[in-house]
């Protein structure tokens, strides 16, 4: 079972980056959903975007019985977990797919 130390509350969650170059692509908890991010930027877009895939309580046993997890987990340490499994924000989507793991996905623009 994948426990967290205790974190001082005062503390946001951390952000683990996955590998990928291109935009920024982190995993975290964000109070009890999985969240992996693609936050696109930089001189070749019309506007920043934050784009997030999200996975709630069941989906989330299933990604982590599906990357060889185990049930019994915290969710920060899931989100460490994908960051090291994947490289990418696109990596996460396909493969929850494939495997038929629910998400949502929500996007904020930001000009």
């Amino acid at each position: 079972m994948l426990t967290e130390p205790n974190r001082d509350a005062s503390h946001p969650p951390a952000r683990n980056k996955l590998a990928a170059k291109v935009g920024s692509h982190s995993a975290y908890a964000r109070g009890p959903d999985l969240i992996v991010e693609w936050y696109d930027f930089g001189d070749d877009t019309h506007y920043e975007s934050a784009n997030f895939l999200v996975f709630k309580s069941p989906a989330q046993q299933m990604l982590a019985q599906a990357i060889g997890g185990a049930a019994g987990f915290e969710v920060a340490l899931l989100a460490a977990k994908v960051a090291a499994h994947f490289d990418s924000y696109f990596e996460v989507k396909a493969f929850a797919a494939e495997h038929s793991i629910p998400f949502a996905t929500d996007v904020e623009f930001q000009p």
